[in-house]
């Protein structure tokens, strides 16, 4: 479904507030696409998706553009998000639906953006690359993400073998025996395989990832069984 609440309300609550929201977007679109309403499709579908409704002039208090060309605007529209054949001017485009909608008896294109999947984020305008093309949405502006939003997001699904790594300041007695034994009674019960022949708690510590055969603590143990 496009629209999450009647066009009438939204149009009315915007009004009232007299701005966007964190899920709207208006754009005054009279003649041709705003090249600015690439930023708020990256920000839509970076963070929880949402509408943008073209043809409505937010300067003169959420009315509709004059003259507005919604055929023009909306082949557009869907050239620039790669349809039709076209190249696209955002990468990772997300998908969209189209459709027309009336306010105050004329006509506005309503564009509803969706989130992205983690692993298709970010979404960014091509020509600019991830690193300056990437937006979020906060409240009702457009921001453009931070390197460390960036790295977060393209390393969130890459393998990490961080927990393996050694605390070199720990030592077994930083680890709660009462929290040790109950991860050691669970994972019996889970898959009994996993400790056979571990025979004494130091082998066992070892095959549960929370030690090294030296006895060092790793960052696994610590954080699971730490005091």
């Amino acid at each position: 479904m496009l629209l999450d609440e009647p066009l009438g309300l939204i149009v009315e609550r915007l009004r009232r507030r007299g701005t966007d929201d964190a899920s709207v977007e208006v754009k005054a679109c009279t003649n041709k696409l705003s090249a600015d309403v690439w930023e708020t499709v990256s920000a839509f579908a970076n963070t929880a998706g949402g509408l943008i409704i073209l043809g409505l002039n937010e300067a003169e208090g959420f009315v509709p553009s004059a003259n507005f060309a919604i055929d023009r605007v909306r082949d557009q529209f869907v050239s620039g998000i790669g349809d039709g054949g076209s190249a696209a001017v955002v990468a990772h485009a997300p998908r969209y639906e189209l459709d027309r909608g009336e306010v105050d008896g004329l006509q506005v294109l309503l564009v509803r953006i969706f989130e992205l999947e983690l692993k298709a984020k970010p979404c960014y305008i091509g020509a600019r690359g991830v690193q300056n093309g990437s937006y979020k949405r906060v409240d009702d502006k457009d921001i453009k993400m931070s390197p460390a939003e960036l790295y977060e997001l393209q390393s969130a699904l890459l393998p990490s073998d961080a927990d393996g790594t050694v605390v070199s300041e720990a030592t077994v007695e930083d680890l709660d025996p009462d929290v040790v034994r109950s991860i050691i009674a669970n994972r019996r019960l889970q898959t009994p395989r996993v400790l056979r022949g571990a025979d004494t708690l130091e082998k066992q510590l070892v095959r549960l990832n929370i030690t090294t055969k030296d006895g060092a603590v790793k960052l696994a143990g610590l954080l699971s069984a730490g005091i």
